[in-house]
């Protein structure tokens, strides 16, 4: 037999009982998935004895795999579909459909096959990586990220998306001939954009009043919040800053958040708009870094940044920038230095100190907190002159 099949054996053996399809036909199991109902197929954990060298019983268990799993997929389109999920949200469909079918917590191996198995069935090029007693879980993308282990092979990159189950220490480039890789005929590239949230049930969501002062006036924006969305976006990866502060809210806290904003705006020109807009994302929710909190690097999507107690430097920018061109659309640049990332707006009248891009001038904008509330064109202390990088730029698309 293949080597490639005897791996793929002995996962699949050790996933499944020895009497597995006489129990399993006819047994489902319903649950939700952002609102959206399913009915998948489930078995009794258990461990074959047989020994991986059985080719029938190899056959029998490739072929349950085969026949059940992908019979899931007409379910898993149609939620896809009518959601419109982007890949990221397809793949947390995998992942609780898996989950469903043979228990991480119970199987991590086979809930990791089956992961692979779906991910194939649907259109992706995934790859499995067996290095003692870890199974790798890689995925063909053209996307930059930043937090992940990833590999090259003939030509095309690979990023592990289950690297967040092991400890740093366990995150090593295994052996290649470990590799188990299913037909590339017709895959895509799997994509880390998300370009458009779900529609999430109403029950999915809170209301969260954030306080701050404008000068010397109070203000209050009471907001409804999607509590789904962190579970989504948990092992989320650290994007480039074209996919990260391009993540949008969803269509209840879009709805709350900027028709209050356009509200309050609404009198003002747009340099004051601004400023109103820095105060906001500088004073309604505490400061704290992603080591503090997390203990690791992790971007949060505007809509988390409103949702978690607190944020950092980036998560703040990020949200600054969504606001920015949702209330006026204006060009923007994303700055980041060694340890901080800024804003930069063009507002027509620039002023203050300027960054200039591609011919065009960008009013530095800081959205963190600072000892004092800096105004659009004043620059944090000890920035002044120091260097950075354009991240990502924003030009609407009649401008």
């Amino acid at each position: 037999m293949p080597r490639i099949k005897i791996i793929i054996c002995w996962i699949v053996l050790c996933c499944m009982s020895a009497d597995l399809q006489a129990q399993v036909l006819g047994d489902h199991s319903g649950f939700q998935f952002i609102g959206q109902s399913l009915s998948i197929p489930t078995y009794p954990a258990g461990t074959s004895n047989l020994k991986p060298t059985d080719d029938a019983r190899f056959r029998e268990m490739d072929n349950w795999m085969e026949q059940h799993l992908t019979g899931i997929l007409p379910e898993m389109t149609a939620i896809r579909e009518r959601q419109q999920l982007c890949d990221w949200f397809y793949y947390q469909l995998i992942r609780r459909v898996a989950d469903r079918i043979i228990p991480k917590a119970s199987d991590y191996r086979g809930y990791t096959m089956a992961k692979w198995h779906l991910l194939r069935a649907s259109g992706f090029d995934p790859l499995v990586v067996l290095e003692g007693s870890r199974i790798w879980l890689y995925i063909q993308t053209e996307d930059t990220l930043y937090n992940l282990p990833g590999r090259i092979i003939d030509g095309r990159q690979y990023i592990c998306i289950n690297a967040h189950d092991y400890s740093f220490d366990e995150r090593r480039s295994p052996d290649q001939r470990s590799i188990i890789a299913g037909e590339k005929t017709s895959a895509r590239p799997f994509s880390f954009s998300i370009d458009r949230l779900p529609e999430f049930p109403e029950d999915a969501y809170r209301r969260k009043a954030f306080v701050f002062n404008v000068g010397h006036r109070r203000e209050q924006l009471d907001v409804s919040l999607n509590t789904e969305l962190p579970s989504l976006l948990r092992n989320y990866p650290v994007t480039d800053y074209r996919h990260h502060f391009n993540i949008p809210l969803s269509r209840e806290t879009q709805a709350s958040l900027v028709s209050q904003l356009r509200h309050k705006l609404g009198g003002m020109d747009t340099k004051k708009g601004i400023e109103y807009l820095l105060q906001f994302t500088r004073h309604a929710f505490p400061f704290a870094t992603d080591t503090q909190v997390f203990g690791r690097e992790k971007r949060l999507s505007p809509e988390e940044t409103l949702l978690y107690e607190t944020s950092d430097c980036e998560d703040r920018a990020a949200l600054f920038f969504y606001l920015v061109k949702e209330i006026y659309d204006l060009p923007m640049v994303v700055l980041t230095f060694p340890n901080h990332v800024s804003v930069a707006v063009d507002l027509k009248q620039n002023l203050g100190q300027v960054v200039r891009y591609e011919g065009r001038e960008y009013t530095l904008c800081e959205p963190t907190p600072q000892r004092r509330d800096l105004k659009p064109g004043e620059s944090l202390k000890g920035l002044h002159d120091a260097p950075f990088e354009i991240s990502y730029a924003y030009r609407p698309a009649d401008r």
